[in-house]
């Protein structure tokens, strides 16, 4: 497979290598047409050039018939634009590929534009390509008034935001954005784009949108000039049937040199106003120190290894309702301010958020020669609580040196207390019925994390524009206290199997400092040097207790350990050499990690040792016509979550009892990765990224307890994984076209090995997600966007439970305005599902809302609509796990009427 990836790219390379031309000249020569009303003899006027929307050159007072001589480069779009005294006579565009050289254009002018008062003429921009960014003109978007910026980039094609916070863009999840290159509230995408108007963007730029390499999409939105200096705001309250009500504040206050944003919001309609994910996403002490070809990073990961965690998120891309029902508080301030020398940015965040959530599901599960079936009804009761804080200031101390500083502070309290009835029936192959039980199961879940992270960095700069030394350290500190109190009765035999109560505290210290050292060569190569080191250290103390009849408790060996400790000192030497000459970019990487590992308990060391792994990486890069395809390889260490290490039995539910494996060791990953990115003005863009990567990740061993008792599952590592994912996107958005389709397809194959018994056996996954979608310009004030995605898995396995099952949705979204101040929104959304040879349909879900916008600039609004009207029985998911398939249905809200206002004030410096 990396052999193809690698022919396949330097067939590509040489292929557009014969695209190559050589510069050429135009000369612009500015005339008044004959029916200008300009008065007689030579008038003055201004011409700017431009070069892909960059201004390069400005002349000021030409006389008319002056001839100017502009030498452009190929694959550049530039445009000449005239003004005289300000207003916008007329512009050009060319690009010096598609002319003959030495070519004279004459430019006519007129003073029509000067006897036009109180008259806007909003010229539609087309997307274009700056760099790696895309660039998606929106100023010419209509949307209703006082309309948030939510609204306008769900208008985009291929764009999405969702009810629970998660912004999409071609099924990517958008990880930040900016707003003139500068977050709020640290980038977190639902709280940014609720605080800024529609009508104050120019541009949305889409940074990385094929998602290459280790960094994920970005947006970052640009602000007109005359929405630069103002302050606005809103509130808003919604009333409706069963209950359901929405109220909030919003403030903005925004200079030239700095934003003031707050907001505050209290709603039961299931609507997230933040978000999901966190600056640093914890709950177990999980490292991972990642070579990217010049980036290193810690990263904590709160979730368990799950192989088919990538089949998961797929199902996940487009979540189409927010399951339970949801009471939520949130509210947010931010600070930034740019002085003299000093920038700061600061910001806090906050929610607490209350759910019910019912769940029906049917699992069936196969182990080994044993076949489960699994009926179970679950309510669960949640309240989460989360809290970040951060405050952040970069010190210009002259031209050559600055020093910057980060605090972050967070806490995060998750309480749940899920109960549930499941029925099981456990099986042979010859059908013949082992076990049999109806089991009750209670627990109730406290989750408490608390962080914090330091870090300063100082930066020296050379008179080369490309040198510089870097100094950075800091650390991290995240204590956990974990709390379970859980019991499983057995109904089918009245007894008690566990009444079990489970008390766990962690502490995780990690200090980390780098040096870095860039110089020049020479005009087309440079060196970075790269020097860093990790202490890492975790401890838990985990004390389990079987509860008596009669209210004793009594220590429990397998459900407890005492001072579990996981040691992880890193250091890293890398070297990079840069080469870039026009449009061609090679970056050459080579590393040592020497890795210090040491798992061991008070009295006991499980796993010890101390080795280390050469890191090398290359990229490859290569642009042309505003397009560019690349390689890259990159080997990096990755380390196993520290809940799959402890060396503890969790039998909080007996049908899914799991022992940690203190044995697991840190493990290498070898990735292969091909790029294309091909932009066409007027047609769009086109994206290929095709990933291959080799890894030796936990995979799930499953054993059976002697006397047909429920089976036990631990994590191993046996073999080699591997895995191919793959994304195809096209995209195209022009407001003057009356269709502007786009498309998206992501695939995944992975190959593992599983024990079943201590039976090897491989598995192998398929999933595929296509998706398609149209915007239709119908006016410029009414335009719908559909959208029809599906999504297909399929698993095989010689030992286990070989299915396949496919959802398909399908989502309508129609915006218009019916007559001055008046508007309407309609939505729909439809899932079908097909499941081994047995399909269904649910009913569809549908909301309608008609808005009324009062006073001269209609900063009074009134709404009144209808949401949710769905059968809230027949909705269905799909999860397809290595040795089991279910399906689950749970509660959503039900159909309820609504009523509101909104009061929109602002004020703009003129």
């Amino acid at each position: 497979m990396k052999h193809h990836l690698i022919l396949l790219f330097f067939a590509l390379f040489f292929s557009v290598k014969l695209f190559a031309q050589e510069k050429k000249s135009i000369s612009l020569k500015i005339i008044q047409s004959k029916n200008s009303n300009l008065s007689s003899g030579k008038s003055p006027v201004d011409l700017q050039i431009y070069a892909d929307a960059i201004l390069k050159l400005t002349f000021n007072h030409l006389t008319t018939d002056t001839l100017i001589k502009i030498e452009g480069a190929t694959n550049v779009l530039y445009r000449a634009v005239v003004y005289k005294a300000g207003y916008h006579l007329t512009d050009f565009y060319w690009r010096s590929d598609t002319l003959k050289n030495n070519t004279t254009k004459v430019i006519y002018i007129d003073e029509a534009p000067f006897q036009l008062k109180d008259v806007t003429i909003n010229a539609q921009r087309a997307p274009y390509k700056r760099g790696d960014t895309l660039v998606i003109p929106v100023d010419s978007i209509h949307t209703q008034p006082h309309a948030s910026a939510t609204d306008l980039v769900d208008k985009l094609p291929g764009f999405s935001v969702g009810s629970a916070g998660n912004v999409n863009v071609l099924g990517k999840n958008v990880d930040k954005i900016k707003v003139d290159g500068v977050e709020l509230f640290g980038g977190n995408a639902k709280a940014t784009l609720e605080n800024l108007r529609a009508d104050m963007l120019k541009d949305v730029e889409v940074l990385n949108l094929t998602g290459e390499g280790e960094n994920g999409v970005e947006l970052n939105l640009r602000l007109k000039k005359d929405k630069k200096d103002g302050v606005y705001g809103e509130a808003y309250g919604q009333a409706g049937t069963t209950g359901r009500y929405n109220t909030g504040l919003k403030f903005n206050q925004i200079k030239p040199a700095g934003f003031l944003t707050g907001f505050f919001n209290y709603n039961n309609q299931n609507q997230q106003v933040l978000s999901p994910g966190e600056y640093l996403q914890l709950v177990n002490f999980n490292n991972d120190n990642t070579n990217t070809l010049g980036t290193q990073k810690l990263y904590y990961d709160a979730k368990v290894e799950d192989p088919l965690n990538s089949l998961n998120q797929i199902g996940d891309r487009f979540p189409f309702f927010t399951k339970g029902i949801h009471q939520t508080v949130s509210g947010g301030l931010n600070f930034s301010k740019k002085y003299k020398k000093v920038d700061w940015n600061s910001y806090l965040l906050t929610s607490y958020d209350k759910s019910n959530i019912n769940e029906y599901s049917n699992t069936l599960s196969s182990l080994g020669e044993l076949i489960s079936q699994d009926t179970k009804n679950t309510l669960t009761q949640n309240s989460n609580y989360n809290f970040i804080g951060q405050s952040a200031l970069k010190w210009t101390l002259d031209d050559k040196n600055s020093i910057s500083a980060k605090l972050v502070l967070q806490e995060v309290n998750n309480h749940a207390n899920p109960s549930d009835q499941s029925a099981n029936s456990l099986y042979n192959h010859t059908d013949t019925l082992v076990n049999n039980a109806v089991i009750d199961n209670t627990q109730k879940i406290t989750n408490k994390n608390n962080l914090v992270f330091l870090k300063g960095e100082w930066e020296h700069r050379y008179p080369k524009a490309a040198e510089k030394t870097t100094l950075s350290a800091g650390l991290l500190i995240n204590n956990t206290n974990y709390n379970n109190r859980y019991s499983n009765q057995d109904l089918s035999d009245d007894l008690l199997s566990n009444n079990n109560q489970i008390f766990q505290t962690g502490t995780n210290y990690n200090y980390f400092a780098a040096a870095q050292h860039s110089t020049s060569l020479s005009h087309r190569l440079l060196v970075d040097f790269r020097l860093s080191t990790l202490l890492s250290s975790s401890t838990i103390n985990r004390t389990g207790q079987n509860v008596t009849d009669n209210g004793v408790d009594i220590f429990s060996a397998p459900l407890s350990v005492n001072d579990f400790r996981i040691q992880n000192n890193q250091t890293t030497v890398q070297a990079f050499l840069f080469y870039k000459s026009g449009n061609l970019s090679i970056i050459t990487g080579v590393g040592a990690l020497n890795t210090n590992w040491l798992a061991r308990s008070a009295d006991t060391v499980y796993n010890s040792f101390n080795r280390v792994s050469f890191l090398p990486g290359i990229y490859l890069g290569y642009i042309f016509n505003k397009s560019k395809i690349s390689f890259r390889y990159i080997k990096e260490e990755n380390t196993p979550p520290t809940n799959n290490l402890l060396p503890v039995t969790d039998s909080s539910s007996v049908q899914q009892v799991y022992r940690g494996n203190p044995m697991l060791s840190p493990y290498l990953s070898n990735k292969y990765e091909l790029n294309t990115d091909l932009f066409i003005r007027g047609i769009g863009s086109v994206g290929l990224l095709l990933n291959y990567a080799v890894t030796n990740q936990p995979v799930i061993d499953n054993y059976l307890f002697t006397g047909g008792e429920f089976p036990l599952q631990t994590s191993t590592q046996y073999k080699n994984a591997q895995q191919v994912t793959g994304t195809l996107s096209y995209f195209r958005f022009n407001p003057g076209k009356l269709f502007n389709p786009y498309f998206f397809l992501f695939y995944l194959w992975s190959k593992q090995y599983q024990l079943n018994e201590q039976i090897v056996t491989p598995l192998e996954l398929m999933a595929i997600s296509p998706q398609v979608g149209l915007k239709v310009n119908i006016s410029r004030e009414h335009s719908l966007n559909l959208s029809v995605q599906a999504i297909i898995n399929k698993t095989s396995s010689a030992t286990t439970y070989a299915g396949s099952s496919s959802r398909f949705n399908f989502e309508l979204k129609d915006d218009s305005k019916l007559t001055d101040g008046l508007y309407y929104k309609f939505s729909t959304k439809w899932i079908y599902l097909y499941t081994n040879a047995m399909g269904s349909t649910i009913k569809p879900v549908t909301n309608f809302y008609l808005y009324e916008y009062l006073g001269k600039e209609k900063q009074w609004q009134i709404n009144a609509g209808v949401s949710n009207l769905f059968n809230v029985d027949e909705i269905k998911l799909i999860n397809v796990g290595i040795t089991q398939k279910t399906t689950s249905s749970y509660n959503y809200l039900q159909r309820y009427f609504n009523v509101g206002f909104t009061f929109y004030p602002e004020k703009w410096k003129k």
